[in-house]
């Protein structure tokens, strides 16, 4: 009987812990130091932090940035943004700032994201293990296409192999 409680007790404690069954969607590690993903909600950002995030960059569109960026320094990491379209290519300064914010030692360990966690961010980290870790395009855009990069976004697309070369 006793152990049926404490069981019983655990099961409510588990299910209304939100952050313990945080679900960002395509998260993912790509290095020590910055991760990927799609658009996390309001209980998943004291998740990240739980696993040692300092810093949100979203790519998302500015309708969203006032809200997410209250909730990301409710729980206690730096927000920067950065949007962009899947319909128009970045301008190569603001890649380059994105890679220099999620470069930057100070902000690390950072996470980086878009809607789904699929071109944006792709873009983002497919330009990143080309500049930053030495990868060769091809390797780099076929990872792209393994996490879900839509390749018809053609201005990203584009973007990436006149960034990268090719």
């Amino acid at each position: 009987m006793r152990t049926q409680t404490l069981c019983r007790a655990l099961v409510i404690l588990l299910l209304s812990s939100s952050s313990l069954f945080a679900y960002v969607p395509h998260f993912s590690q790509v290095t020590s130091n910055l991760y990927r993903g799609g658009r996390p909600q309001k209980g998943d950002f004291d998740w990240l932090r739980s696993r040692g995030i300092r810093t949100v960059v979203s790519l998302e569109i500015k309708s969203t940035v006032a809200s997410e960026a209250k909730a990301v320094k409710e729980a206690g990491m730096k927000f920067y943004s950065m949007p962009m379209s899947v319909y128009k290519a970045p301008s190569n300064k603001e890649m380059d700032t994105v890679l220099d914010w999620i470069t930057d030692p100070d902000l690390q360990p950072v996470f980086v994201h878009c809607k789904h966690g699929e071109d944006r961010s792709g873009l983002v980290i497919g330009v990143y293990r080309v500049e930053e870790m030495d990868w060769d395009p091809e390797s780099a855009h076929r990872e792209m296409l393994q996490k879900g990069f839509h390749t018809e976004y053609l201005p990203l697309e584009d973007f990436f192999w006149k960034r990268v070369g090719n």
